[in-house]
C-alpha cells in the first residue's frame, strides 16, 4: 500500500496554498470545510479567491511565495502552473518537515486528495494512489449510493448520546454491545429511536449489565 490512510483536523490550524488558478480554488473550497486557517499565496487569483479574502474567509498574499511563508504552516499545497516551481515549494517543505502536496503529481507529494463521501460526521475518503481519479470517483459514486438518507441523523443522534452511554455502563463489554443494537436499532428504524424504544433498551443493557458484574 503506498499510501496510508488518515483522517486531519485541520480545524483553526494554519494551510497555505500556493497558487492562485481554478485547481487552488478548488483545493480551497475542499479546505475550508474543515475550519482550516488558510492562506492563498499567489501574485494574480481567480475572482472567486478574491471574493473569499474579501469575505475574511481566506488570507490572500498577492505576490510570488518566499521560503519564509512557509513558516508555521501544518500542510502545504504547490498549486502553481510551473512544474519547477512546485518542485520547489516541495523541496521547501520537506526541508522544513511540512507536508506538501503537489498538484498533479504524486511523486512530489506526501500526501494526495482522494475522492471523497461527506454526510454529516460520515467522512469516507476513497484512493487509487493516484493511478486514476477516474476509477476513484466511480467506487465513491458506487459507495454513495448504498447509504442511507438518515445516516446523518443516526449518527447525530448517536453522538449527543455516546457520553451518557460511556457514563452509564462501565462494563466495556456491555457498552459495546449497547452501541452497536443502538445503531442496527436504529437504522432499521430508518432514523434516531423513539424515547419508548432507547429506554427500553437501556433496561434491558441496565440488566445485563449488573448481571456482568455479579460474575
Amino acid at each position: 500500500m503506498a499510501y496510508f490512510p488518515l483522517f486531519f483536523d485541520f480545524s483553526n490550524k494554519p494551510v497555505s496554498i500556493i497558487g492562485g488558478g481554478h485547481t487552488a480554488l478548488e483545493k480551497a473550497k475542499r479546505l475550508l470545510k474543515t475550519g482550516a486557517a488558510l492562506t492563498i499565496i499567489a501574485p494574480e487569483c481567480a475572482d472567486e479567491l478574491e471574493q473569499m479574502a474579501a469575505q475574511k474567509k481566506i488570507q490572500l498574499i498577492n505576490r510570488g511565495w518566499m521560503v519564509s511563508d512557509l513558516d508555521g504552516c501544518q500542510f502545504v499545497i504547490a498549486a502553481t502552473d510551473d512544474y519547477f516551481e512546485n518542485e520547489r515549494i516541495a523541496k521547501a517543505c520537506r526541508y522544513k518537515g511540512i507536508l506538501c502536496n503537489v498538484v498533479d503529481n504524486a511523486a512530489l507529494s506526501d500526501c494526495i486528495f482522494g475522492a471523497v463521501i461527506e454526510q454529516g460526521d460520515l467522512v469516507i475518503g476513497v484512493s487509487t494512489s493516484g493511478a486514476s481519479p477516474s476509477a476513484a470517483v466511480y467506487i465513491k459514486n458506487q459507495i454513495r449510493s448504498i447509504i442511507p438518507e438518515e445516516f446523518s441523523s443516526i449518527l447525530e443522534w448517536l453522538a449527543a448520546l455516546r457520553p451518557v452511554i460511556i457514563e452509564r455502563y462501565k462494563v466495556q463489554p456491555i457498552r459495546a454491545a449497547l452501541f452497536s443494537q443502538l445503531f442496527k436499532d436504529s437504522l432499521a428504524n430508518h432514523g434516531p429511536l423513539d424515547a419508548d424504544h432507547l429506554e427500553a433498551l437501556l433496561l434491558l443493557y441496565d440488566q445485563k449489565q449488573k448481571e456482568e458484574e455479579q460474575k
